[in-house]
């Protein structure tokens, strides 16, 4: 069988897996204020998922 065509190569990465890497990304390029706090709506809404997802990628 193909490498490539492999059911383990699947992407795994869930909503939250990405909603933590682009919430350190913010955080490493000082994009986010030191202090400040995050309102779970509003951030979800600004990465586009849910509040859940937001929870669950701190």
């Amino acid at each position: 069988m193909d490498e490539n065509n492999n059911i383990h190569n699947l992407d795994k990465e869930t909503l939250s897996d990405k909603a933590y890497k682009i919430l350190v990304e913010l955080i490493v390029s000082q994009k986010l204020e030191s202090g400040v706090r995050l309102k779970e709506q509003h951030v979800a809404k600004e990465l586009g998922i849910s509040a859940t997802s937001y929870t669950r990628s701190l």
